[in-house]
């Protein structure tokens, strides 16, 4: 996906300089089917796009948007040359606002991933913006004054309505894919994944169809300008069972059966509208669908809230667990070690013969270590849990080596043949997890080796790239992992049989620390003959 900070635009593919032009004088071409009075159409196109196309790739979208406002009015017969940068400059003020109030605001235009955000895009980025073009075109006596009222608030609502019905459903539905081909200028980010899943049942398809059903039959029986709150009425309840993405589309389809499909065959050929009944409709419908929207919008945000707070809740639940866990193992491999020690110094006071005080004091001293290396291994998983993640340049070979130069004093470290082949040479990633992985995975390698007076212990440590992703092997040619031990590797405490070195910490740890940094670790092992463990990263 590409992304570029504000007021950037070099990871923007190219061709986003040239598409929006040619859509915009399309969209003026069909505007002019609808065509009001005199120079104004109650639906123009060319600001629907504009308004979508400015908050995926900003500036050259203004460019675009000003160069065919110049050109449009020409192809509408429009003669007077001097004015025509005036207009060309009003109308692209009028995108340029819509962009730059939302992005002063910091509006999540993409998914309108709560209430406020939504509130703030229809004030600032939609009646703010459409409130300023059409005042312009109204107050600078393109329009003869009879009626002028109404007609400046029909045309009002329904550039309000057709790019709210249209403009809003297209940012969100329409954005990952205009960030997958093209780029867009801010991260996308999407709080409806669970939300969207919750309709993909049988039973949810066919109430989509019934509604769909019965607005297309509402829209052949009945009289818009009559019964116009009928549709509201659908949003609105939409609204309230299905959530915000759903009340989107339903707003989508209404405005197509009622605005598009009929043609406005409801509307006055003369010049100046008289009628102030369609001005109602259109208040009424706009009001109502906004209603229906903002409401589908908090009951979304009421169901994410209770998503998260479910999650939540199942992770206290898997905490408190492992902390029931955690203190009980604590506990046991902490005291262990002391009574080890404890018992060779009554022992050592009850021993006569000074020839076996350096092999209890061995024992001691394996004792404490063994003690020493746990409360390490808990020191790092405390760090590993509460460690903000920064991401940063890791040169590969630099930290193996610093990892490795911690065991060169280890029994057997000395026959121990290690061979690396680094087709990647650096890695961008959280330094002290990453360290923290690789010196468990690197640790286990070399602690686990074959007691054979013919076997020659050996480990491996590559990198290379599969697929955009950056795969960190470590290989050995140890004992190997029995089958049924697999499956519980890397859960807390977790040792495959009593003689097994260490406390069973070190997998989970390494674990929990690929999860913060975005990877995944993966075993392969055939027991007696080795393993190998893989860290992928996602670039």
């Amino acid at each position: 996906m590409k992304v570029a900070s504000d007021g950037e635009s070099k990871n923007l593919s190219w061709w986003t300089w040239v598409l929006p032009f040619p859509l915009f004088l399309i969209g003026a071409q069909v505007s002019t089917y609808f065509q009001l009075i005199q120079s104004a159409s109650l639906i123009y196109f060319p600001v629907l796009f504009g308004l979508v196309f400015v908050h995926w790739w900003g500036w050259r979208v203004i460019i675009a948007f000003y160069l065919s406002a110049l050109l449009i009015p020409l192809l509408w017969g429009y003669t007077n040359y001097l004015l025509l940068p005036l207009m060309a400059t009003q109308q692209t003020l009028t995108i340029f606002l819509s962009w730059k109030l939302c992005r002063w605001k910091k509006i999540e235009v993409y998914s309108f991933s709560s209430t406020s955000h939504l509130i703030w895009f229809v004030v600032i980025g939609l009646i703010i913006p459409i409130s300023f073009n059409v005042s312009y075109l109204f107050f600078t006596s393109l329009f003869n004054t009879e009626n002028f009222w109404t007609n400046f608030l029909l045309i009002w609502f329904a550039d309000f309505f057709t790019v709210f019905a249209l403009a809003i459903p297209a940012l969100y539905y329409l954005t990952p894919l205009a960030a997958r081909y093209a780029g867009v200028q801010t991260d996308v980010k999407y709080p409806f994944g669970f939300e969207i899943s919750k309709y993909t049942t049988r039973k949810y398809f066919i109430e989509f169809l019934l509604i769909a059903s019965i607005m297309i039959l509402l829209s052949q029986t009945i009289t818009f300008e009559k019964y116009w709150f009928i549709y509201g009425v659908i949003s609105v309840t939409v609204g309230m069972r299905y959530g915000f993405s759903i009340v989107i589309l339903v707003n989508l389809f209404a405005y197509l059966l009622t605005y598009l499909l009929p043609y406005f065959n409801f509307l006055n050929d003369e010049l100046g509208i008289k009628d102030t009944l369609l001005v109602n409709v259109h208040l009424g419908m706009s009001t109502i669908c906004v209603a229906g929207v903002l409401i589908g919008r908090a009951m979304s945000d009421l169901w994410i809230s209770r998503e998260k707070l479910s999650m939540a809740n199942e992770k206290l639940q898997v905490t408190n667990r492992e902390l029931d866990r955690f203190v009980y193992s604590v506990s046991h491999d902490l005291t262990a070690p002391l009574k080890s020690v404890k018992g060779l110094i009554n022992v050592i006071r009850l021993e006569r013969d000074q020839n076996q005080m350096p092999e209890y004091v061995d024992m001691i001293e394996k004792s404490v270590v063994k003690l020493e290396d746990f409360i390490t291994e808990v020191l790092d998983y405390s760090r590993s849990n509460r460690k903000e993640v920064l991401a940063e340049e890791i040169k590969i070979d630099p930290l193996i080596n610093e990892i490795l130069d911690n065991y060169r004093y280890m029994d057997s470290f000395e026959k121990l043949y290690i061979h690396t082949r680094y087709d990647i040479l650096s890695v961008k990633t959280d330094r002290f997890l990453f360290k923290l992985i690789m010196n468990n995975l690197i640790s286990n390698a070399i602690k686990y080796q074959r007691n054979q007076h013919d076997h020659t212990p050996e480990i491996s440590i590559t990198t290379h790239r599969v697929n955009g992703s950056i795969k960190v092997g470590v290989s050995d040619n140890g004992t190997g992992i029995k089958e049924d031990s697999k499956n519980h590797l890397f859960t807390m405490f977790y040792r495959g049989d009593s003689s097994t070195y260490g406390s069973g910490l070190g997998l989970y740890i390494a674990k929990v620390s690929a999860e913060r940094i975005n990877a995944k670790i993966e075993v392969d092992s055939v027991y007696g003959s080795g393993s190998t463990f893989t860290v992928t990263i996602n670039d």
